[in-house]
C-alpha cells in the first residue's frame, strides 16, 4: 500500500500541483472523447492538473464572494443604520448574493472540469440554454422586479417607515422585498407596487422634510398681530423639549399669502 501511494503521489499529485502547466489560464483537452486512453498516466496527470487548477480558482472566487457578503453583513450592524428593518434587509441581500454567487461559481467550475473526464457537455449546455430561454420569457417581469428591488436596497433609496411617492401612489412604506413594495396611504389603503413599476422615487422623509401650514384668519383681523401670534406659537413649539429634537431649523412665517373675501 505504501509503495502504491508513493508512486501515485510522486507521479501524479506532485506534478499536478507543482508543474508550471497547472497554472495556465485556459484548460487543455487531455482526452479523446471518442476513445480516451485511460491507461495513459500522462492523461491522468493532465486531468489532475486541470482539476487542481479549477478547484484553486473556485476556492479563491468563493472566498472573495464570502468576504464581500461578510462586509455587507458588517455594514448592516453599523451604528449609522438606525432602522433594524434595514439591517435585516441587508443581511437578507447578503445571503441572496452569496447563494447566487456560489451557484454560478460551482456551475462554471463543473463546465470546466467535466470535459477533462471525457464528458461531452454540449447537450447539457443546449438543454440549459433552452430551459433558461423558456424561464426568461416566462419570468421576465419577475426578473425585472427583483433586479430593480436589488438596486433599491443597495442604493438605499427608501426604508420601511419612509413616506414616498412611487408609480403614481404615495404613502408610508410598510414592507419591501426584492419583488415588491407595500405602501399605506393617509386613507389607510394598502398599495402593493411591483418594483419593476418604480421609475422615480420621491422620498418625503429622507434626512429632513418641510411642513407648510396655512392658517386662515378673519378678514378684519390685524395682519401684523396675526403674524406676531404665529411667530410666538412657532417659537414655543421650537423650544418645547418634546419637539426640539425633531425640528432642525427655525420656523418661518412669510406673511399673508392671499386674501379671500372683502
Amino acid at each position: 500500500m505504501s509503495v502504491i501511494f508513493s508512486t501515485v503521489w510522486t507521479r501524479i499529485l506532485l506534478p499536478a500541483m507543482f508543474s508550471a502547466r497547472a497554472f495556465k489560464l485556459f484548460p487543455q483537452v487531455y482526452c479523446n472523447i471518442e476513445k480516451p486512453d485511460f491507461d495513459d498516466l500522462s492523461w491522468l496527470q493532465g486531468v489532475a492538473q486541470e482539476v487542481v487548477l479549477v478547484l484553486l480558482i473556485t476556492f479563491i472566487l468563493a472566498r472573495l464572494l464570502r468576504l464581500g457578503t461578510k462586509r455587507l453583513v458588517q455594514l448592516s450592524h453599523a451604528q449609522e443604520l438606525i432602522s433594524g428593518r434595514r439591517a435585516l434587509q441587508l443581511r437578507t441581500l447578503a445571503g441572496v448574493l452569496n447563494s447566487m454567487g456560489i451557484f454560478v461559481i460551482v456551475f462554471m467550475a463543473s463546465m470546466w472540469i467535466l470535459p477533462a473526464f471525457c464528458m461531452d457537455i454540449k447537450p447539457l449546455l443546449a438543454s440549459a440554454g433552452v430551459v433558461g430561454l423558456a424561464i426568461g420569457f416566462g419570468a421576465q417581469t419577475l426578473v425585472k422586479d427583483m433586479l430593480n428591488g436589488f438596486f433599491i436596497l443597495v442604493e438605499n433609496q427608501y426604508n420601511v417607515g419612509d413616506v414616498i411617492q412611487v408609480a403614481g401612489v404615495g404613502g408610508t412604506v410598510e414592507d419591501m422585498t426584492l419583488r415588491r413594495t407595500v405602501l399605506r396611504d393617509a386613507d389607510g389603503t394598502v398599495h402593493v407596487v411591483p418594483n419593476s413599476e418604480i421609475k422615480i422615487v420621491s422620498n418625503k422623509t429622507r434626512d429632513w422634510a418641510r411642513v407648510l401650514l396655512h392658517v386662515a384668519a378673519a378678514y378684519d383681523e390685524n395682519s401684523e398681530r396675526v403674524i406676531q401670534l404665529l411667530r410666538e406659537v412657532a417659537d414655543e413649539v421650537r423650544n418645547d423639549p418634546n419637539y426640539a429634537g425633531m425640528i432642525v431649523a427655525e420656523p418661518e412665517v412669510p406673511g399673508i399669502e392671499r386674501v379671500v373675501g372683502a
